[in-house]
């Protein structure tokens, strides 16, 4: 571990306590492989539903996650209201913090339209575009989307 991030974690320690910890443990079993944590508290499409409080997976996926995956899609049990008030919890979690600790925010969806892709990227840092056709846009937009595509032809 750096000296800096050695000193953010003792300036920040009451909030992040095994973060670095973790990430640290992470890294040298896994590199620099990326722990995405998805925040998830039901599957309308399969009738699954999280046994625990929204509160201990945000918190969970904020104390651990690389990333922080948020769906904004009904039938995963998301909404746009949903990932607004995941991006709030993660500042407030961090509000002590410097950004570059705080995991980003990737929502997850569909967002075939420009207008759900930048709709998203309001609360999210990066949004997942599942489409047969690449996403179009601004550079803005396009530099903050990860793309899976239906196919490769």
């Amino acid at each position: 571990m750096s000296d800096n991030m050695r000193n953010l974690l003792e300036r920040h320690s009451e909030r992040i306590p095994d973060r670095f910890l973790f990430q640290e443990k992470w890294r040298k079993r896994f590199g620099s492989t990326i722990l995405i944590a998805e925040v998830k508290p039901e599957s309308k499409l399969s009738g699954w539903r999280s046994p625990h409080s929204i509160d201990l997976l945000m918190e969970t996926a904020c104390r651990y996650g690389h990333w922080i995956s948020i769906h904004t899609n009904p039938l995963w049990g998301g909404s746009f209201e949903w990932l607004r008030l995941a991006r709030a919890y993660v500042d407030e979690f961090y509000r002590f913090a410097p950004p570059e600790i705080r995991p980003p925010i990737l929502a997850k969806g569909l967002h075939k339209t420009l207008e759900e892709q930048q709709e998203a990227l309001q609360s999210a840092d990066y949004t997942l575009v599942v489409s047969t056709n690449p996403p179009r846009g601004p550079r803005g937009v396009l530099n903050r989307i990860l793309y899976e595509p239906h196919s490769l032809k």
